[in-house]
């Protein structure tokens, strides 16, 4: 096919790829880490032969004493997300902090709706749409068909399907079916590392357009959501970059991806348009997040040896001064709806949350302050370790109650209380949290158990130990998330 662009991987690796590999500060900063990880459970298995009682007890103090101040941290900022909920304009999550929004593109937001809007597309620039695929053949239809319902003068749109070579059943594919005009397939050469931003930077050396976006193979965007972007970029050159709301529309699937979906709500409604309120740094979400090509370049690009790219982005944009800010455009993916398909990809997240967090928590000016410092260091390195340690000191608590473990009595005590009052505070915040979220969140149906919401998150500590485990022995290793298997698409989708 003509439309599909695929040169010589020795070219790429001695050009732009070696460009981005130097741009990666994963790759230089894993050993460093890895000698950390490693040396600190030296010292804990040398701290327990000398006194294992105390070494438990100490330990478990600590970490559930950082358990507890991110709790109380997060519900300072989901209290602010709750208020900006009330003073949200029509394309701003918060209302807007002095961005001007391109007047001619808000008249024909506002005309969208009605039959017979022309665009004139001289008026637009080029925009840049990448779709990294992998294994997900059965989507590629249904996707495209929802890209073709983009709002966007489609002679101003440069579609780019990125495939690996060894994705023989996505070729073959792709090389029977009808392509329009505005969609290209790259196909990208074998070379390591095997990640998602590695393709998208692979197909960076093609693209033409002034602002690129990525959406994942299962995303339903917003058929506004390029105009809205580009109409808060436009006139706002310190907008780094514009992220949209990530949602789930098989919500429905089962009690796991309910309870998912009231995650995703508390992160993407409240939890980013507080951190962007307080100019906070703001780690990215995978997908629909919208960038000048000018700006990615810039920053050389995604970091490939990263498994959490997106993250990573975000906080470099806020490393060199630019905002990230939330939109009013909605993007709906598939959530995973077995235990074992949300451990895989959480574990993912976590490892490349630690990874992302220890690089960039060495400058608290470049997190824009110490409240963003903070929330980084809290949420990206702290939280997974505390939470993996806060799951093995619940177990060492048990253990004590069968007389297995022989504590002293009054530190005993302290430490079963302070690991008592920690549990219940996390249940109380969780589920008032959830309550909260379905009582002012529309949502695609209605979640009667938001009550289960507090036993859900007790996942995190099984991915957090699966995370810190992955980060020693395999950090590059991406855990790819299986889509296109929920009842949606068995019932006959695109």
């Amino acid at each position: 096919m003509s439309n599909i662009k695929s040169p010589e991987a020795n070219s790429f690796k001695n050009g732009n790829e070696r460009e981005y590999e130097n741009c990666s500060l994963a790759k230089s900063f894993i050993p460093v880490v890895y000698y950390i990880i490693v040396v600190s459970l030296i010292l804990l298995c040398i701290s327990l032969y000398i006194n294992c009682t105390y070494t438990i007890l100490v330990l478990s103090n600590i970490l559930t004493a950082v358990h507890c101040f991110s709790l109380v941290f997060s519900s300072f900022l989901f209290k602010k997300g709750l208020f900006l909920k009330s003073v949200e304009d029509q394309y701003f999550r918060t209302g807007g902090r002095g961005e001007i929004v391109d007047k001619y593109l808000v008249e024909i937001l506002n005309k969208i709706d009605m039959e017979g809007v022309e665009y004139n597309s001289r008026d637009f620039p080029i925009y840049t749409v990448l779709l990294p695929i992998y294994k997900e053949v059965a989507l590629i239809k249904k996707l495209l068909f929802n890209i073709e319902k983009l709002h966007y003068p489609k002679d101003r749109l440069q579609v780019f399907l990125v495939l690996e070579i060894f994705d023989i059943e996505a070729l073959n594919t792709i090389n029977s079916m009808c392509m329009p005009s505005y969609v290209q397939v790259i196909v990208v050469p074998d070379f390591f590392p095997y990640t998602k931003a590695k393709a998208c930077n692979y197909a960076l050396q093609y693209c033409s357009g002034e602002y690129v976006t990525i959406f994942d193979a299962e995303d339903d965007p917003d058929p506004k959501q390029l105009l809205i972007a580009l109409a808060c970029m436009k006139y706002n050159p310190n907008v780094g970059c514009v992220q949209a709301n990530l949602s789930y529309y098989n919500a429905n699937e089962n009690l796991l991806s309910k309870m998912f979906t009231i995650e995703y709500a508390i992160l993407y409604d409240y939890l980013l348009p507080a951190m962007y309120y307080y100019n906070m740094a703001i780690p990215l979400g995978g997908s629909s997040n919208h960038i000048r090509f000018s700006t990615l370049r810039a920053l050389g690009g995604w970091d490939a040896y990263n498994v959490t790219e997106d993250a990573d982005l975000g906080l470099r944009l806020a490393f060199y001064g630019m905002k990230v800010v939330m939109i009013k455009s909605h993007t709906y993916e598939e959530s995973p709806i077995t235990i074992r398909a949300w451990l895989r990809q959480r574990t993912r997240w976590i490892k490349g949350h630690i990874l992302t967090g220890f690089i960039y928590m060495w400058s608290v000016k470049g997190l824009g302050g110490v409240k963003s410092w903070i929330n980084i260091v809290l949420k990206m390195v702290f939280k997974p370790l505390a939470a993996c340690f806060f799951l093995q000191s619940l177990i060492c608590m048990f253990l004590s109650y069968v007389d297995i473990l022989e504590f002293p009595y009054v530190w005993g005590c302290v430490t079963i209380g302070f690991s008592t009052i920690s549990a219940l505070l996390s249940y109380i915040i969780s589920l008032y949290t959830a309550k909260m979220v379905v009582l002012y969140t529309t949502f695609s149906c209605k979640i009667k158990e938001w009550w289960f919401f507090p036993f859900y998150i007790t996942l995190y500590g099984v991915a957090s130990i699966t995370a810190v485990v992955q980060l020693v022995v395999a950090p590059y290793y991406w855990n790819k998330t299986t889509h296109g298997v929920g009842k949606s698409h068995k019932a006959g989708g695109m």
